[in-house]
């Protein structure tokens, strides 16, 4: 079932009309594409789209003239960088890492007012100093990310969240023993883990005023470690590690 759909003009490249971006989002489960489709939005080729959208299944329809008047770019649209099929569909890729990029920021906008609505949201009042501004963004990325394991009920939803926030707050820097220690991830993600934290010092974007790439790349790896978290995983995880 369609939940979501979104249309976008790229810019013009070349002598043919401008291209076209469609992004539906489905319910359930998809297989991820970049369909690249003629003028009459037909399908010619199917590519990955190449970009990270945790949470969300989609299909996204790149219609160009250029597509069917220049078929023998189709080949090696991901091998030739400067044909105008391949700045066509880096322009699409662009637009849909942006697309989900404000859709998941309004996700979380959306769970952490539905959370304030509740009396359940750890914090009061809007962060001011950089060190609180950093905080509280990392805690809303993995809150809203893991927000279906939560448990339901108030005062567990509650008490799970304000756990959630003092171990954010106070061990900061153990990030990586708690992926060895309690989190299930995949070798592609422990390898992109891995780069993200070499050029992370995780304690000092907790606690102090923080490049803006460096705080993102933390945020990207905390959204990482949360997707993989079992089902009913962290209280007993987050309580075993502050314990600890």
């Amino acid at each position: 079932m369609q939940i979501n759909s979104a249309v976008y003009i790229l810019n013009q490249v070349g002598e043919f009309p401008v291209p076209e971006l469609r992004v539906i989002e489905w319910r359930k489960g998809v297989t991820r594409e970049l369909a690249l489709c003629d003028s009459r939005r037909m399908p010619l080729v199917k590519l990955r789209p190449e970009i990270q959208a945790p949470g969300f299944n989609f299909t996204a329809y790149l219609s160009w003239k250029g597509f069917e008047d220049r078929p023998q770019d189709l080949a090696l649209v991901d091998w030739d960088e400067d044909s105008p099929a391949s700045v066509v569909v880096e322009q699409a890729r662009e637009r849909l890492r942006i697309h989900f990029r404000d859709r998941i920021d309004a996700r979380r906008r959306e769970q952490v007012l539905e959370w304030q609505r509740e009396a359940v949201y750890p914090y009061e009042g809007e962060p001011v100093e950089p060190a609180e501004i950093t905080e509280r963004e990392a805690f809303d990325t993995v809150a809203t990310t893991i927000a279906k394991h939560i448990p339901r009920t108030h005062k567990a939803r509650k008490a799970t969240l304000g756990l959630l926030k003092e171990t954010l707050a106070a061990k900061p820097g153990h990030t990586p023993d708690i992926l060895e220690r309690f989190f299930s991830l995949s070798r592609q993600e422990k390898e992109e883990l891995g780069l993200l934290l070499k050029r992370t010092s995780l304690t000092s974007l907790i606690r102090t005023s923080t490049e803006v790439t460096d705080r993102l790349d933390f945020l990207r790896a905390l959204e990482i470690l949360c997707l993989t978290q079992h089902q009913g995983g962290l209280r007993e995880s987050a309580t075993s590690f502050t314990r600890s």
